[in-house]
C-alpha cells in the first residue's frame, strides 16, 4: 500500500519494525529513592495540585535529578521569572555549569506555527528528556482557550505537548485542582479531557505537612491515571515527597516509595491522634510518656506511631540533654487543613 502524502494529517506506522520492541513503555524519569521511576519517556503527563503545594518545585526537582543524570530539559514557564526558576534550580542542587542543558523559556503570548516547529526541532536535536509545562491554565490562556472547554483543551493538548513528546521527551505538565476538597474527584479542575489527553501518568499531590520558609513539609503523590500500569493503579500512592528546608529556604526534595513512611512495627500518626495531641500538647514540647498519655497507649505503641510521624514530617522530633526524645508538631497551625484533607480523601475512597 502507499505511503500517505506529506501534510495531510495521516502517519502510517511500519508495525513490522515493532515486533523485536517493548510492547509496553516503562516509566525511566523521577526516580524515587529506591529507583522506581514515575515518568514516560515520550509521553504526556500532569501534577496538579492546590496552590502552593510544592507542584513546580517537584517539577524542577525532576529537572534537576534529569540534568544531573546527564540529560537535558526544556521549562515552558507562564507564570515565573527566568531569574526565580534559576534561583530555585541552584537551591535545590544543580551546579551553576550544568545550567547550560536547560533551556528556559518564558511564554508571553500565543506560540505560533513557527515557535512550535522550532520546540519541536529543539527537543528531537538536542535529545531532550523532560519538558515541563507550567501552567495549562495560562498556557490554555496565552493561546485564548479555555480550560472549561474540552475540544479547546484537546486542541491545545495537539499543539504543545503531544508533539514534543511524540519528539521523543516526557512532558511534564503543571496544573490546579478545584477548590472543593471533597469533589474535586482525581483530576484537574476545568475539562475532563485534560487528564483523557494524558497518555503517561497524571498525579494528584496532596499536602500532608504544608512546608513554609521555616519548616520542612510533606505530601503525597495519588496516581490519578496510568495508561501504562509501570507506576500503580488510580487512588494509590506512588511516593511520599518530602520537602526539606534548611536554613530558611527549600533544599531538597526527596521521593520515596509510600511505605517508606513506615517503619517495621510502626503506623502513620491519623487524624484522631493528631486531635488527641492537639488538644493536650497543643504547639508546645511534649514527652514519649505524654504522647503514650495522650493517646491512650503503651510507651513502645506511642514511639512507633511517632517514628513513623516524623518520617512524614507531621512531627519533629529533638533530643534533650540526658538523651531523652521530645516532640512537637511540625506545624499546628497547618492541622484543621491537614484533617480536612484526610477527611476529604476518607470520603473519596469510600465505596
Amino acid at each position: 500500500m502507499k505511503v500517505p502524502p506529506a501534510d495531510c494529517g495521516l502517519v502510517r506506522a511500519d508495525l513490522a519494525a515493532l515486533v523485536d520492541g517493548e510492547s509496553l513503555p516503562v516509566a525511566t524519569l523521577l526516580r524515587r529513592s529506591d529507583g522506581e521511576c514515575l515518568l514516560y519517556p515520550g509521553a504526556v503527563h500532569s501534577i496538579s495540585g492546590e496552590p502552593g503545594g510544592g507542584k513546580s518545585w517537584l517539577a524542577q526537582a525532576a529537572v534537576v535529578q534529569l540534568v544531573e543524570a546527564g540529560k537535558r530539559a526544556v521549562i515552558l514557564d507562564y507564570e515565573d521569572t527566568a531569574a526565580r526558576v534559576v534561583g530555585r534550580l541552584l537551591v535545590l542542587g544543580l551546579a551553576p555549569a550544568a545550567l547550560a542543558s536547560v533551556a528556559y523559556l518564558n511564554v508571553c503570548g500565543p506560540i505560533g506555527a513557527a515557535g512550535c516547529s522550532w520546540l519541536e526541532a529543539l527537543v528531537r536535536h538536542d535529545g531532550v528528556a523532560l519538558v515541563v509545562i507550567d501552567s495549562v491554565a495560562e498556557s490554555l490562556a496565552a493561546e485564548a482557550l479555555s480550560e472549561n472547554d474540552a475540544v479547546e483543551v484537546a486542541a491545545w493538548t495537539q499543539k504543545i505537548p503531544r508533539p514534543l513528546a511524540r519528539a521523543g521527551a516526557a512532558v511534564l505538565v503543571v496544573d490546579h485542582v478545584a477548590k472543593d476538597a471533597a469533589s474535586r474527584g482525581r483530576w484537574p479542575r476545568g475539562s475532563g479531557a485534560k487528564l483523557a489527553a494524558i497518555d503517561g501518568a497524571a498525579y494528584v499531590l496532596e499536602p500532608r505537612v504544608p512546608f513554609s520558609r521555616t519548616s520542612s513539609g510533606s505530601a503525597d503523590l495519588i496516581v490519578a491515571k496510568d495508561r501504562h500500569g509501570s507506576v500503580g493503579q488510580a487512588g494509590a500512592t506512588a511516593a511520599s515527597v518530602v520537602f526539606e528546608v534548611e536554613a530558611g529556604s527549600l533544599s531538597r526534595v526527596v521521593l520515596t516509595p509510600p511505605e517508606a513512611d513506615t517503619a517495621p512495627g510502626a503506623k502513620r500518626l491519623e487524624p484522631a491522634d493528631v486531635r488527641q495531641l492537639l488538644a493536650s500538647c497543643g504547639g508546645s514540647w511534649f514527652s514519649l510518656a505524654e504522647a503514650a498519655a495522650a493517646l491512650d497507649v503503651s510507651k513502645e505503641a506511642a514511639s512507633r506511631i511517632l517514628d513513623g510521624a516524623v518520617r512524614a514530617c507531621v512531627v519533629v522530633e529533638a533530643r534533650g540533654p540526658h538523651g531523652a526524645r521530645g516532640f512537637r508538631l511540625a506545624a499546628p497551625e497547618s492541622i484543621p487543613q491537614l484533617l480536612d484533607l484526610d477527611e476529604a480523601r476518607r470520603r473519596r475512597e469510600e465505596p
